[in-house]
């Protein structure tokens, strides 16, 4: 299967709404990265913890956002994105 990269391009800029997408993987995996570069260069020195994976660093950027939403979400009953504001 050939994939013709002109086409590709042109569809792509066809459909804006998929650079939305992009910009927030590609802030995912840039701050997934520095994360694991933090780790790595700080806890095993002061922690004597072990280096980690990228892939490790993902799944506790995931694990720590599940929770934290979690922990929002039961700690704060008034949820700020669920009230409307009146308007005259």
């Amino acid at each position: 299967m050939k994939i013709d990269l002109k086409k590709a391009l042109l569809n792509h800029a066809a459909h804006p709404q998929h650079n939305g997408l992009i910009k927030k993987l590609g802030f995912l995996l840039l701050f997934s990265y520095l994360a694991m570069w933090l780790w790595n260069n700080i806890f095993p020195a002061v922690l004597d913890l072990t280096v980690i994976s990228y892939w490790h660093t993902l799944g506790f950027l995931f694990l720590a956002s599940f929770f934290s939403d979690r922990l929002r979400i039961f700690g704060n009953k008034s949820h700020p994105t669920k009230h409307k504001t009146q308007g005259n």
